[in-house]
């Protein structure tokens, strides 16, 4: 029975081996993602750090995306079972600062992943060491706010809106795909965004401001443009 304890540690430091080092690297069919995602489930509590880092290390080298099964199924039971910070330090920074074409798709795939848990003050500190890097980034990851912005929207747009955060939450809010009319669309959204114009925090009503008017141009375009359509035809 003593033996049993070393057996299960051998288990499991093949199976990390096996999800941790790099395989079809040419072809990642040679181990299926389902399969991968599957095994790394099972061991994200052994080795969270190190789970997060190949599950993202795949994300990125495979440029898979809407990658929906790694975010739930491993990702986000490392960020369950792990130390927050420790993880947000090793393993998550790191891509997000990244200023390559990975780095901006593990961004879009990041998205809306729960980092405001760990707090508006460790967010904001994070970001003050490096806003040229970081406050743009962390902005496209976090996203616009749905309905009231939250408190770390508001600090992040009084204290980085100059590195581009507002532009961020902007392309965010702004991304994603329609059918029918563009006007229509458009509209939706300015109707979305005038709700923010009665924020009670400045730096939220300036922002709110940019975006509605923004919007309005682009409305008054898209109108101009179907009016026209008619007559081309």
């Amino acid at each position: 029975m003593s033996q049993v304890p070393d057996a299960k540690q051998a288990f499991i430091e093949i199976a990390l081996r096996l999800l941790i080092e790099p395989r079809g690297a040419h072809n990642p069919r040679a181990y299926a993602i389902d399969e991968w995602v599957e095994l790394a489930h099972k061991f994200v509590t052994a080795a969270p750090v190190q789970i997060a880092k190949a599950a993202l290390k795949r994300i990125g080298d495979y440029r898979l995306f809407h990658a929906t099964e790694y975010v739930d199924r491993v990702l986000e039971p490392t960020w369950r079972s792990g130390n927050k910070e420790e993880l947000f330090a090793k393993v998550f920074a790191p891509e997000i600062t990244r200023r390559d074409a990975i780095g901006w798709h593990l961004r879009q795939e990041l998205g809306s992943f729960p980092f405001k848990e760990l707090g508006v003050r460790f967010l904001v500190d994070w970001v003050s060491v490096d806003p040229k890097n970081r406050a743009h980034n962390l902005a496209d990851v976090v996203g616009p706010p749905v309905g009231r912005p939250s408190e770390l929207h508001a600090v992040l747009l009084e204290r980085f809106d100059a590195e581009g955060v507002g532009s961020a939450f902007m392309a965010r809010f702004m991304s994603g795909t329609f059918v029918g009319s563009a006007a229509n669309w458009t509209r939706g959204k300015l109707e979305h965004a005038k709700q923010w114009l009665s924020d009670d925090r400045p730096a939220v009503v300036d922002w709110a401001t940019r975006v509605v008017r923004s919007l309005e141009r682009d409305l008054e375009r898209e109108l101009a443009r179907e009016e026209e359509e008619p007559l081309l035809n």
